[in-house]
Protein backbone atom coordinates (compact mmCIF):
# COMPACT_ATOMS: atom_id res chain seq x y z
CA UNK A 1 0.00 0.00 0.00
CA UNK A 2 2.73 2.32 0.72
CA UNK A 3 4.41 1.85 -2.34
CA UNK A 4 0.91 2.76 -4.61
CA UNK A 5 1.89 6.65 -4.77
CA UNK A 6 5.39 5.69 -6.60
CA UNK A 7 3.39 3.68 -8.53
CA UNK A 8 0.55 5.54 -10.06
CA UNK A 9 2.69 8.78 -9.85
CA UNK A 10 4.85 6.91 -12.98
CA UNK A 11 1.41 5.97 -13.97
CA UNK A 12 0.14 9.27 -14.42
CA UNK A 13 2.91 11.33 -15.74
CA UNK A 14 2.76 8.95 -18.70
CA UNK A 15 -0.53 9.14 -19.26
CA UNK A 16 -0.71 13.29 -18.97
CA UNK A 17 2.82 13.83 -20.45
CA UNK A 18 1.88 15.38 -23.55
CA UNK A 19 -0.42 18.09 -21.72
CA UNK A 20 1.83 18.54 -19.04
CA UNK A 21 4.95 19.04 -21.15
CA UNK A 22 2.57 21.29 -23.20
CA UNK A 23 1.81 23.39 -20.27
CA UNK A 24 5.13 23.62 -19.48
CA UNK A 25 7.02 24.81 -22.35
CA UNK A 26 3.94 27.81 -22.76
CA UNK A 27 5.02 28.90 -18.80
CA UNK A 28 7.79 28.55 -20.03
CA UNK A 29 7.68 30.16 -23.15
CA UNK A 30 5.59 33.35 -21.18
CA UNK A 31 8.28 33.70 -18.51
CA UNK A 32 10.84 33.81 -21.64
CA UNK A 33 8.55 36.71 -23.27
CA UNK A 34 8.08 38.96 -20.34
CA UNK A 35 12.52 38.87 -20.45
CA UNK A 36 12.72 39.44 -23.77
CA UNK A 37 9.93 42.11 -23.74
CA UNK A 38 12.02 44.12 -20.99
CA UNK A 39 15.76 43.26 -21.59
CA UNK A 40 15.55 42.54 -25.29
CA UNK A 41 17.60 39.11 -24.78
CA UNK A 42 16.28 35.81 -24.19
CA UNK A 43 16.18 34.62 -20.42
CA UNK A 44 16.51 30.49 -21.52
CA UNK A 45 18.72 29.68 -24.18
CA UNK A 46 16.43 26.95 -25.78
CA UNK A 47 13.48 29.36 -26.07
CA UNK A 48 12.74 29.15 -29.44
CA UNK A 49 12.37 25.25 -28.58
CA UNK A 50 9.90 25.44 -26.23
CA UNK A 51 8.18 27.65 -28.56
CA UNK A 52 8.45 25.05 -31.00
CA UNK A 53 6.97 22.81 -28.16
CA UNK A 54 4.22 24.18 -26.99
CA UNK A 55 0.99 23.68 -29.39
CA UNK A 56 -1.07 26.12 -27.83
CA UNK A 57 -2.21 29.65 -29.71
CA UNK A 58 -0.70 31.66 -27.13
CA UNK A 59 2.98 30.69 -27.75
CA UNK A 60 2.62 31.65 -31.81
CA UNK A 61 1.77 35.40 -29.80
CA UNK A 62 4.64 35.22 -27.50
CA UNK A 63 7.02 34.63 -30.21
CA UNK A 64 5.55 37.37 -31.77
CA UNK A 65 6.54 39.93 -28.90
CA UNK A 66 9.34 38.30 -28.43
CA UNK A 67 10.82 38.92 -32.25
CA UNK A 68 9.03 42.18 -32.18
CA UNK A 69 11.17 43.05 -29.13
CA UNK A 70 14.29 41.87 -30.43
CA UNK A 71 13.70 44.26 -33.86
CA UNK A 72 12.79 41.00 -35.94
CA UNK A 73 9.68 42.02 -37.70
CA UNK A 74 10.08 39.31 -40.55
CA UNK A 75 9.65 36.76 -37.74
CA UNK A 76 6.86 38.62 -35.91
CA UNK A 77 4.92 38.97 -38.63
CA UNK A 78 5.30 35.13 -39.39
CA UNK A 79 4.25 34.77 -35.86
CA UNK A 80 1.21 37.18 -35.92
CA UNK A 81 0.13 35.11 -39.12
CA UNK A 82 0.24 31.81 -36.91
CA UNK A 83 -1.79 33.23 -33.98
CA UNK A 84 -4.09 34.84 -36.08
CA UNK A 85 -5.28 31.68 -38.14
CA UNK A 86 -5.41 29.98 -34.64
CA UNK A 87 -7.62 32.19 -32.90
CA UNK A 88 -9.75 34.97 -34.29
CA UNK A 89 -9.96 36.97 -30.87
CA UNK A 90 -5.95 37.73 -31.96
CA UNK A 91 -7.55 40.04 -34.75
CA UNK A 92 -9.12 42.58 -32.07
CA UNK A 93 -5.58 42.58 -30.18
CA UNK A 94 -3.75 43.30 -32.97
CA UNK A 95 -5.93 46.03 -34.31
CA UNK A 96 -5.72 47.93 -31.31
CA UNK A 97 -1.95 47.37 -31.33
CA UNK A 98 -1.31 48.15 -34.84
CA UNK A 99 -3.84 50.49 -35.91
CA UNK A 100 -2.14 51.46 -38.75
CA UNK A 101 -0.42 48.48 -40.25
CA UNK A 102 -1.26 47.67 -43.64
CA UNK A 103 0.87 45.06 -43.49
CA UNK A 104 -0.27 43.06 -40.44
CA UNK A 105 -4.09 44.01 -41.36
CA UNK A 106 -3.64 42.39 -44.64
CA UNK A 107 -2.39 39.47 -42.39
CA UNK A 108 -5.88 38.98 -40.40
CA UNK A 109 -8.05 39.54 -43.59
CA UNK A 110 -6.35 36.74 -45.07
CA UNK A 111 -5.96 34.26 -42.24
CA UNK A 112 -9.20 35.71 -40.70
CA UNK A 113 -11.98 36.57 -43.40
CA UNK A 114 -14.81 35.62 -40.82
CA UNK A 115 -13.66 37.99 -38.45
CA UNK A 116 -16.10 40.97 -39.46
CA UNK A 117 -13.07 43.16 -36.90
CA UNK A 118 -10.48 42.04 -39.77
CA UNK A 119 -12.97 43.91 -42.65
CA UNK A 120 -13.27 46.37 -40.83
CA UNK A 121 -9.41 47.16 -39.80
CA UNK A 122 -9.12 46.45 -43.61
CA UNK A 123 -11.76 48.97 -44.50
CA UNK A 124 -10.00 52.04 -41.94
CA UNK A 125 -6.62 51.61 -44.23
CA UNK A 126 -8.40 51.42 -47.69
CA UNK A 127 -10.52 54.21 -48.35
CA UNK A 128 -10.93 53.45 -51.52
CA UNK A 129 -12.41 50.25 -50.50
CA UNK A 130 -14.20 51.15 -47.10
CA UNK A 131 -17.56 51.15 -47.71
CA UNK A 132 -17.16 47.75 -49.32
CA UNK A 133 -15.31 46.39 -46.68
CA UNK A 134 -17.57 47.91 -43.81
CA UNK A 135 -20.77 46.48 -45.77
CA UNK A 136 -18.79 43.13 -45.46
CA UNK A 137 -18.14 43.40 -41.95
CA UNK A 138 -21.64 44.05 -40.96
CA UNK A 139 -23.35 41.04 -42.90
CA UNK A 140 -20.70 38.95 -40.39
CA UNK A 141 -21.55 40.98 -36.87
CA UNK A 142 -24.92 42.88 -38.19
CA UNK A 143 -24.97 43.65 -34.05
CA UNK A 144 -22.30 46.64 -34.50
CA UNK A 145 -24.26 49.61 -34.36
CA UNK A 146 -20.89 52.10 -33.94
CA UNK A 147 -20.07 50.10 -37.32
CA UNK A 148 -23.20 50.47 -38.85
CA UNK A 149 -22.78 54.59 -37.99
CA UNK A 150 -19.51 55.18 -39.50
CA UNK A 151 -20.68 53.54 -42.32
CA UNK A 152 -24.00 55.69 -42.81
CA UNK A 153 -21.89 58.82 -42.57
CA UNK A 154 -19.79 57.14 -45.66
CA UNK A 155 -22.94 56.95 -47.63
CA UNK A 156 -24.79 60.03 -46.34
CA UNK A 157 -23.46 62.45 -48.97
CA UNK A 158 -23.76 59.56 -52.34
CA UNK A 159 -26.81 56.91 -51.28
CA UNK A 160 -29.33 59.00 -48.61
CA UNK A 161 -31.79 56.70 -48.38
CA UNK A 162 -28.90 52.94 -48.05
CA UNK A 163 -27.00 56.12 -45.34
CA UNK A 164 -30.89 56.10 -43.91
CA UNK A 165 -30.86 52.19 -43.59
CA UNK A 166 -27.34 51.99 -42.17
CA UNK A 167 -28.09 54.73 -39.48
CA UNK A 168 -31.52 52.90 -38.67
CA UNK A 169 -29.53 49.96 -38.07
CA UNK A 170 -27.32 52.26 -35.59
CA UNK A 171 -30.02 52.98 -33.46
CA UNK A 172 -31.64 49.72 -33.33
CA UNK A 173 -28.11 47.93 -32.17
CA UNK A 174 -26.70 49.83 -28.91
CA UNK A 175 -26.92 53.35 -30.86
CA UNK A 176 -23.41 54.74 -29.92
CA UNK A 177 -23.54 57.94 -28.66
CA UNK A 178 -27.22 58.63 -29.77
CA UNK A 179 -26.16 59.51 -33.17
CA UNK A 180 -28.25 56.60 -35.14
CA UNK A 181 -31.66 57.75 -34.86
CA UNK A 182 -30.79 61.23 -34.63
CA UNK A 183 -28.77 61.03 -38.28
CA UNK A 184 -31.53 58.66 -39.77
CA UNK A 185 -34.36 61.30 -38.35
CA UNK A 186 -31.90 63.83 -40.11
CA UNK A 187 -32.32 62.22 -43.51
CA UNK A 188 -35.56 61.53 -43.16
CA UNK A 189 -36.42 65.49 -42.93
CA UNK A 190 -34.28 66.21 -45.90
CA UNK A 191 -36.01 63.62 -47.74
CA UNK A 192 -39.06 64.87 -47.01
CA UNK A 193 -40.33 62.08 -44.94
CA UNK A 194 -41.61 64.29 -41.97
CA UNK A 195 -43.35 61.30 -40.00
CA UNK A 196 -40.70 58.97 -40.26
CA UNK A 197 -37.98 61.96 -39.27
CA UNK A 198 -40.47 62.82 -35.93
CA UNK A 199 -40.57 58.86 -35.46
CA UNK A 200 -36.69 58.74 -35.56
CA UNK A 201 -36.37 61.72 -33.75
CA UNK A 202 -38.13 60.30 -30.78
CA UNK A 203 -36.23 57.11 -30.64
Amino acid sequence: TALAPLILIPLLLVVFSGELKDRLALNLTALDTVHVVYTGQPFLAEHSAWLGESRACAAHWMAAQQAKAQGKLEERDQAFQQAVACEPLYVVFLHHMYPDDLSIAQIALIYQPASAESWFWAGDLNPDKKIEYYQQGLKIDPKDGRRWIVLGNLLDGSDPQVALHAFLQGCHNGDPGFNGCGRAGSIAERLGLYDDAIYYYRL
